[in-house]
Order: structure tokens, then C-alpha cells, then sequence
């Protein structure tokens, strides 16, 4: 949407910003969006993620070597076998608590209410009903509750650091055009999900919500990352197969 014009933008998500979406609209848009929120995952209990740790061939080898090194009375030998077994464990176990801290900790970024505009009134609601299309009022102090195409702005400043790192709040141009790919922290036309307004006041349409926005995706990589092996752990399993053949 930071490629488009105002009017282009209004066009394409088909909304008026005077009255703003219908409930009616609204009913089927949040039908056929879903809800603006982060995809719940089933957490792992802390048991769970130890016994995944313990599910790699080499630490079942580990493993089955103590065992045998207690039936030859190596007990020293199965001691020290053991303890490396837990303590992998338990650095394994302590990353998968971090991931999920980090994906808990962007959750709790997410704005609670917006202030939009929806039937001709203005009205706040909480930001999970919010709809592509939505228009959404902007002010300091509010937290931005979707990523949004802005259709005005008044001396607008808005803190990014959750995204880009900048702790400089950046100032917004609602008529500015992109042209070509942008790097997102150039993008002044568009306010981000969960970024916070630091100066004046502004509007925006909806132009994505919920797993969509950018800080939904880095929230889809956070989740996916617990459960996908680096290079050097597909290696050690491949090497721990072979050791078990």
C-alpha cells in the first residue's frame, strides 16, 4: 500500500473515510479475515520440551552407552555420560522457554483498543475487531492497533524501535508515494502494528491485520523457529544415525 496513492488506497480496500465502514461490512470482512490478533500455539509444558531434547538419535546412543556402562560397572564412565545428557537438556530446554518469552513479549505490544471510525460515528473498540479497510484515528499516546495506510497526518511522529530498531520517532507523510521497494523504516506513509504514537495526530485505513502485519510475521518466525533444526543440528542427527547403524 506504500506505492499507492490516497485515492488509489481508498479504491482498493473499497471504503469512504467520512462514514467509514458499515457493521454490516464489518460483520463480513471480519468473516473473511479473521480476527486482528497473533495465532494462538499450544505451549509445550516444560516436560514436553525436555523429552523432545532426549528424542535426538545421538543422545538416545548417549544414553544406551550408560546403560551399558553401568552393567559394566563403569559407574563413573555413566555418571559423566549422563550429566552431558542433561545438561543439553537443559540448554535445549531453556532456548524453547526464550522463543516462546519473545513471542509472549510481542503479544503484549499489540494495542488492547483503537479509535475508529465505523457507521459515520467515532467509537473505540478493541483492536481484534478491527477489518482491513477500517479507518483508524491516531493520536499521542495511542499504540498503532494494525499496520495502516495513513490518509492524513498532522506534525505525526511515531517510535518504530519494535520494528526497525530506530529509537528516534519517525516523522509521517500521509501524501508521500513510494516508488519501487522501500526498506520498511522509509515507508512514511504507513504506521506499523504495535508501534506507538510519540507527536500529533493522524488517520489510516486498515491495510493489514493480525499474522499479516509486520509484526506478525516476525511473531510466524518466532513460532516456526522452535520446531525447524539448523544445518549443524541436521548434521548431528545425520551423524547420530550413522553412529547408531
Amino acid at each position: 500500500m506504500y506505492s499507492f496513492d490516497i485515492d488509489k488506497v481508498k479504491e482498493t480496500l473499497d471504503v469512504d473515510p467520512s462514514p467509514g465502514l458499515s457493521s454490516d461490512e464489518v460483520a463480513n470482512r471480519l468473516a473473511e479475515y479473521g480476527p486482528n490478533k497473533f495465532e494462538e500455539q499450544k505451549k509445550k509444558t516444560i516436560f514436553g520440551m525436555f523429552m523432545s531434547q532426549i528424542k535426538d538419535p545421538m543422545i538416545i546412543i548417549l544414553i544406551v552407552a550408560a546403560i551399558i556402562s553401568v552393567v559394566l560397572k563403569e559407574v563413573s564412565d555413566a555418571i559423566i555420560i549422563l550429566a552431558v545428557v542433561l545438561l543439553n537438556a537443559v540448554i535445549g530446554v531453556v532456548q524453547e522457554a526464550k522463543a516462546e518469552k519473545s513471542l509472549d513479549a510481542l503479544k503484549k505490544l499489540s494495542s488492547p483498543l483503537a479509535l475508529v471510525r465505523r457507521d459515520g460515528e467515532v467509537k473505540e473498540i478493541h483492536a481484534e475487531e478491527l477489518v482491513p479497510g477500517d479507518i483508524v484515528l491516531l493520536e499521542a499516546g495511542r499504540v498503532v492497533p494494525a499496520d495502516l495506510r495513513l490518509i492524513s497526518s498532522v506534525n505525526l511522529k511515531i517510535e518504530e524501535s519494535a520494528l526497525t530498531g530506530e529509537s528516534v520517532p519517525v516523522e509521517k507523510d500521509a501524501n508521500l508515494v513510494c516508488e519501487g521497494e522501500v526498506p520498511l523504516g522509509d515507508r512514511l506513509n504507513m504506521a506499523y502494528f504495535s508501534t506507538a504514537v510519540s507527536y500529533g495526530r493522524g488517520e489510516g485505513i486498515v491495510a493489514s491485520t493480525g499474522m499479516n502485519t509486520e509484526i506478525g510475521k516476525i511473531a510466524r518466525l518466532i513460532s516456526e523457529a522452535d520446531d525447524s533444526l539448523t544445518p549443524l543440528q541436521k548434521r548431528l542427527a545425520d551423524l547420530g544415525k550413522l553412529l547408531g547403524v
